[in-house]
């Protein structure tokens, strides 16, 4: 099964820890934001993964489909992910329309790849009109210790699926190791904005 947060509504600062517990047969990720409208991204997901064990791979957004009308942030600081961890869901029917941040805070997990993107689905805003491009979205991946594979600021798509960053891509790197740094996406992703890849450490 995937471990997920309940549905309904995300308080302005919704906040879920993942303390010491174990996923060992599916992902974990976020559900449909239903109840919210699209623009309302002055909610913010924060998810901290402290010591846990995940089996699988995780996933700031929703699982196959759905959208999340908000700003996402990830901490990853501690444990272990099987898979590789991602700001966005997982599927190409979902959708993330605020800003993601993704910070690694001293996890050892050397064969997971970071994303600041989805596995296949959309980030950022839904079009590419004025407004988008004079506020867009933000996808930042910051290492600052620990130990991951590789790091992209945006998604993942694949032969058949490309799937769209509409955002800045940002990638930071503090300290800790990685084995690549990439700003933009891998395989087969479009990132719409510009993606920048600062070094000051590591």
């Amino acid at each position: 099964y995937d471990a997920l947060l309940p549905n309904g509504y995300y308080k302005p600062y919704y906040i879920q820890d993942i303390n010491s517990i174990s996923y060992t047969q599916g992902a974990w990720s976020l559900p449909n934001d239903v109840t919210t409208t699209f623009g309302d991204e002055a909610h913010t997901i924060i998810i901290n993964q402290n010591g846990s064990s995940i089996g699988g791979s995780l996933y700031g957004g929703a699982n196959s489909s759905g959208t999340v009308f908000a700003n996402v942030k990830i901490n990853l600081n501690g444990g272990t992910i099987s898979g590789d961890a991602f700001g966005g869901g997982l599927g190409d029917e979902t959708y993330v329309s605020g800003s993601i941040e993704v910070n690694i805070n001293g996890i050892e997990s050397p064969t997971t790849d970071v994303y600041g993107g989805s596995a296949y689905g959309f980030i950022g805003y839904s079009d590419e009109s004025d407004a988008a491009k004079t506020n867009p979205r933000t996808t930042k991946v910051n290492l600052n210790s620990g130990s991951v594979n590789d790091v992209y600021g945006g998604s993942m798509g694949s032969a058949a699926i490309m799937p769209l960053v509409n955002t800045y891509c940002v990638v930071t790197v503090n300290g800790g190791s990685a084995s690549s740094v990439y700003g933009g996406s891998n395989i087969n992703a479009e990132t719409t904005y510009r993606s920048v890849v600062n070094i000051n450490g590591g």
